[in-house]
């Protein structure tokens, strides 16, 4: 039987164990800057305005006298901007979370996807679908730097 011998296999371990620190580091901020994106996207999409109906409100709102609505597919068109300014977003341990505040948890969740109805104005999915693969990119770069 032949021996095999390793050479420079407890630095090898001890450079694996402190690279696996820095990457579970660099993968959380992977993640945050990600969710910083995709918020991001999201406000600006519901900021807008939009390019459907046009609505005449009734009198003694207090609001404008009329509101574009978006059509059914686009980003909701911003009225009061209380979707906007609800949108946030935190990290939870090694998770981050992208959603609204309002009071009302419903309401995104009905422009999102729908209603019986109303067609769905999604905000979030497309702004996670357009920071996918920049996220897939940081994990590549992160998986390179550890296996060179």
């Amino acid at each position: 039987m032949k021996e095999l011998e390793l050479t420079g296999d407890k630095e090898l371990i001890a450079a694996l164990k402190k690279y696996g620190a820095v990457a579970s580091a660099e993968v959380k901020s992977a993640i945050q800057k990600t969710a910083i994106n995709i918020h991001s996207d999201a406000v600006k999409s519901v900021s807008g305005s939009g390019s459907g109906i046009l609505y005449t409100r009734g009198p003694g709102r207090n609001l404008s006298a009329t509101h574009r609505a978006s059509k059914p597919g686009d980003p909701p068109a911003k009225d009061t901007g209380n979707l906007a300014s609800s949108l946030v977003w935190k990290m939870d341990g090694d998770s981050a979370l992208v959603g609204s505040t309002i009071r009302n948890p419903a309401y995104p969740l009905w422009l999102e996807f729908g209603t019986r109805r109303m067609a769905a104005r999604p905000f979030l999915q497309p702004a996670m679908q357009k920071n996918a693969q920049k996220f897939i990119d940081r994990l590549k770069s992160i998986h390179q730097k550890a296996v060179p």
